[in-house]
């Protein structure tokens, strides 16, 4: 059985009324405990990884390998490129072969973010490739509160029909970086911000939003949940000195992430949402 396409995925999860996981990995070990989750919760499956990353592992390499993994999942894997702010490191990843890229222009005025966002949604479109973009500033932690720009429909609307994004990153109330039990979600937001932008919605910083409210914001829009800090976290809390070998740590810190990522598989309904025998 081949492989559907991502948009297809995507499509359902909204449809149906739940989301995606899109999991940040920054290493092959965590990728590999990732998908491994991933294939035991038959749940369809989004690797991450940001231009840092990509940049200190090696870009060729490292997306090479990671598509390798993706191709050869027993549920349908597909390879994201987290938070580009860089028209460069698009291209590079849609030349190598990403599934779909995300342009940040979130920091720059509207205007801007719009015509930049725009450029590169035409490009990864001539790829035939998925292309998020976020309007709105989903913020950091570290970063002053006042940079957070919470996302409107109006905002919304214009965004997707002027930039022709596939999927929208909005602003609702996370904030990157938290741990769990920190974030919160303006759950009255998203089914407004869904209708405007008529487009699926992304969720950033999910890693510190409750399970009860994550499963109800996949009902209200969203289609794919960014986790990034939980399993980084849980990955590092493994790795500890206790274990003498490499080998005893990597497997250490692979366990202490398989719990992590599928808790926020069934919290995002993403559990048996996959088809079985994809690999092509």
């Amino acid at each position: 059985m081949s492989r559907p396409q991502l948009g297809e995925i995507l499509a359902q999860a909204d449809r149906e009324g739940w989301a995606v996981p899109a999991v940040n990995v920054e290493g092959c070990e965590l990728a590999h405990t990732v998908i491994e989750v991933a294939e035991g919760a038959r749940s369809p499956l989004l690797l991450q990884v940001t231009p840092a990353t990509f940049a200190a592992l090696g870009w060729q390499w490292h997306l090479a390998h990671l598509l390798d993994l993706c191709r050869r999942a027993r549920v349908p894997a597909y390879l994201h490129l987290d938070h580009a702010t860089a028209e460069a490191d698009v291209e590079l990843a849609l030349d190598l072969g990403a599934d779909m890229v995300m342009f940040d222009g979130s920091m720059h005025p509207l205007e801007e973010n719009i015509a930049r966002t725009r450029a590169m949604a035409e490009l990864a479109h001539r790829h035939r490739r998925l292309v998020e973009g976020e309007v709105g500033h989903v913020g950091r932690q570290g970063e002053p509160p006042a940079w957070s720009r919470l996302t409107s429909p109006d905002e919304a609307r214009g965004f997707v029909r002027a930039t022709g994004v596939d999927i929208l990153a909005v602003a609702v109330g996370t904030r990157h970086g938290q741990s769990p039990g920190e974030g919160g979600v303006r759950l009255e937001a998203l089914a407004p911000l869904r209708q405007a932008a008529g487009v699926p919605l992304v969720l950033h910083g999910a890693s510190g939003v409750d399970a009860a409210v994550l499963r109800a914001a996949t009902r209200q829009g969203i289609a794919k949940v960014n986790v990034g800090t939980a399993v980084r976290a849980a990955f590092l809390e493994g790795f500890s000195t206790e274990h003498p070998t490499i080998r005893e740590r990597l497997k250490a810190a692979a366990g202490r992430v398989r719990p992590v990522v599928l808790e926020r598989i069934e919290a995002m309904g993403a559990k048996d949402r996959a088809r079985e025998g994809v690999p092509s």
